[in-house]
């Protein structure tokens, strides 16, 4: 990420597509490349996505496991409910506040199970 130059690169090697909320627009986009797992194939060349980044967008990188959290009524959160631009900045603000969280604390994505890379 240069912030200079507000450009984000990202070389994805299999991962969960990382989300990005345009913050002026409201939009997330869903940053993902073409690239196979890191050591599917041997002598594989990785090519990266290339994106712009602007002043209070927000980025969002999670494992699997917080896509798969239950809600209270036993249904997944899914990535429809954490790339909704109200989910996330709900997730976000419930992150940084001590002792809150935006997941029941049963769930593998609670606070004391998980790590939140802000």
């Amino acid at each position: 990420m240069d912030l200079d130059t507000r450009r984000l690169d990202l070389v994805d090697c299999g991962h969960t597509r990382t989300i990005l909320l345009r913050w002026r627009s409201g939009i997330c986009e869903y940053l993902q490349g073409k690239n196979l797992p890191l050591g599917v194939i041997e002598g594989e060349t990785y090519q990266q996505v290339t994106t712009s980044i602007d002043d209070g967008d927000v980025l969002l990188f999670y494992s699997d496991g917080v896509a798969e959290t239950l809600d209270a009524a036993g249904n997944a959160f899914g990535l429809a409910y954490i790339s909704s631009p109200i989910a996330l900045m709900k997730y976000i603000t419930c992150a940084m506040t001590k002792g809150e969280t935006a997941f029941p604390a049963n769930s593998p994505a609670s606070p004391a199970r998980s790590a939140y890379s802000l």
